[in-house]
């Protein structure tokens, strides 16, 4: 059996709640389906907001890219 998602984004008004998410969702999907978030290649993080704001994302000590804010 083949499982795959893909596109699909996670929105969060505060970067904790945020990564609490992705680390929960990693988590289940793990243990429950035997799937894993790509890390290094595919997942990536955009922060909306008026001023560029450089955060850390990490998930397994792997860093997520972030990319240009969507607002400039």
């Amino acid at each position: 059996m083949l499982k795959f998602a893909d596109n699909t984004a996670i929105v969060a008004q505060v970067e904790i709640h945020l990564k609490r998410t992705l680390e929960n969702l990693d988590d289940i999907l793990k243990s429950s389906y035997k799937m894993k978030i790509m890390r290094e290649k595919k997942t990536k993080v955009t922060v909306c907001s008026k001023d560029f704001e450089n955060i850390k994302f990490k998930i397994d000590d792997n860093a997520l890219k972030q990319m240009p804010n969507l607002n400039t």
